[in-house]
């Protein structure tokens, strides 16, 4: 019961940094240009009179808004690998005693 304790509370810490990480990089890096900005720039060189067919129905305004919902998805899918794998750890335990 005491592993499984501070396995969660090393797990939360872990997750806690991760997300102040990407808050002190997006201060630090000034201009960060993900890979979809990267593709629109292409795009516009090869062909200037590209129209997208599809459009964000919201933007988030602001780099901040954008780190945030950033730390919130890692946040949610290192959640699913932590629950993965505190589930097959009492799992493989249950196996062990019988």
């Amino acid at each position: 019961m005491k592993n499984k304790k501070s396995f969660i509370i090393i797990s939360l810490l872990v997750a806690g940094l991760l997300i102040a990480l990407q808050f002190v990089l997006a201060n630090v890096v000034s201009k960060f240009e993900g890979t979809d900005d990267q593709a629109v720039a292409i795009i516009s060189e090869i062909s200037p009179n590209y129209k997208p067919w599809a459009f964000s129905f919201w933007e988030p305004s602001g780099a901040m808004a954008e780190t945030i919902l950033f730390a919130v998805q890692t946040t949610l899918g290192l959640s699913v690998i932590v629950f993965y794998l505190i589930n097959r750890n009492s799992k493989l335990k249950r196996t062990k005693c019988n």
